[in-house]
């Protein structure tokens, strides 16, 4: 059974030479580079710097562009996707009658989220495929040596202590980013085992697991931990071997839980929302007040009271589906995470029923992920299901001579 795939490697989309120019392919890697630099680097945290993020994200669109222009379109779904998110976001925030409403806002917030989801509008070529995959993968290691470095030169703490004096790891930003970049890591490096069953990249897959277990933080560990199994199991396909997986694996998890997931399982017990109850009842309100529309896509931080907000420290929603409700309305939301699915769904190659079940597994994690954080609109979070796309195209000179 062949599902949708993208093998297409060589359709030019009729733009002729600029897709095989000197400079798109060059210049997507530079762009690409520097936003990654700047997203690991975490200046507005570390050093206080305010919000620079619009930097790091005029960053990734600019590479997204390039990276559009020199390859060809993914299929239509995916495109299809990709213009249902937009025309979402601007229809309805058209229709809003929020006197607060500020185009500026909405404009800055797409922009924003689209720079990352581009990622998956075309089609890599085999070399662009491993050069994504293996940045995303790096991002865990260097938020590991980035902290060592922090604290030795600046004293920047890597542990940081949560509202019920639980201490987390953050490495070289907070706890909560590092635990995405993790989940993002060990699904890119379960994606390389899959592709060359190089033990390495088994062992960093659960080296980023560990460190999403030493950040405290639930959700993530839960998804990161789903997907590794699952991808990995995927890919072996001796019974045997299985078994032995399966069996150190558990393991594995089980003496890293009660060494080092001391914390973790504190915050598991605790069955604390983080205030995030609070956060969702305020957005909501703003929901019902507006069902129709939404207050306007980016205007989240203004449905958050002030007390609220001082009370938990954050100005996000912390859940996607009540943060699209309040920015789009129920109707307007509805319509964006039905085109989050055929963009997440349709990006990837799957090749047979095997592939089909991992794909809805993984991206299944990544939509319960988005119950407890705002995954759609965080880079560390995005880059999860679009390490798990590059993966799946990935193929070896075996798969490219039986093609």
């Amino acid at each position: 059974m062949t599902t949708l795939t993208n093998n297409n490697e060589t359709n030019d989309n009729g733009l002729g030479p600029i897709k095989k120019g000197l400079l798109t392919g060059p210049l997507f890697k530079v762009f690409w580079f520097i936003a990654f630099t700047l997203l690991i680097l975490n200046l507005n945290y570390v050093f206080q710097l305010g919000n620079v993020n619009w930097i790091e994200r005029s960053f990734f669109l600019g590479a997204a562009l390039f990276f559009v222009i020199k390859n060809p379109l993914a299929n239509k779904v995916v495109v299809s996707g990709f213009v249902i998110i937009v025309l979402s976001i601007f229809l309805f925030s058209s229709l809003t009658g929020f006197a607060e409403f500020s185009w500026n806002r909405t404009i800055n917030a797409t922009l924003a989220t689209v720079s990352i989801f581009m990622f998956l509008l075309a089609i890599p070529n085999q070399e662009e495929r491993l050069y994504m995959l293996k940045t995303i993968a790096a991002v865990t290691p260097i938020l590991v040596v980035t902290g060592f470095l922090y604290k030795l030169l600046i004293g920047r703490p890597m542990f940081a202590f949560d509202y019920n004096g639980i201490m987390r790891y953050g490495g070289g930003t907070i706890p909560a980013f590092l635990a995405a970049g993790a989940y993002s890591s060990s699904i890119a490096y379960s994606m390389m085992f899959r592709h060359s069953k190089k033990i390495i990249y088994l062992a960093f897959a659960f080296a980023s697991l560990f460190a999403c277990v030493l950040s405290g933080s639930r959700m993530p560990t839960v998804c990161a931990t789903i997907c590794i199994f699952t991808i990995i199991f995927a890919s072996i396909k001796n019974g045997v071997l299985r078994i032995i997986f399966v069996f150190s694996g558990v393991v594995t998890i089980t003496v890293g839980l009660l060494t080092v997931g001391g914390d973790l399982l504190a915050r598991f017990s605790s069955g604390s929302s983080s205030g995030r109850d609070l956060i969702w009842k305020s957005v909501m309100i703003w929901a019902d007040r507006y069902p129709w529309t939404g207050v306007g896509f980016g205007h989240q931080h203004l449905l958050i009271s002030d007390y609220v907000q001082k009370l938990t420290h954050t100005r996000a929603t912390h859940n996607e589906y009540v943060r699209l409700a309040g920015e789009l309305g129920y109707i307007g939301s509805t319509f964006f995470i039905i085109g989050i699915f055929m963009m997440l769904y349709f990006a990837p190659v799957k090749k047979g029923i095997s592939d089909t079940l991992v794909t809805l597994i993984v991206l299944g994690t990544f939509f319960l992920y988005s119950y407890s954080d705002n995954t759609m609109s965080a880079a560390y979070c995005m880059l999860a299901p679009i390490a798990y796309a590059l993966g799946s195209g990935l193929t070896t000179e075996t798969d490219q001579k039986t093609e």
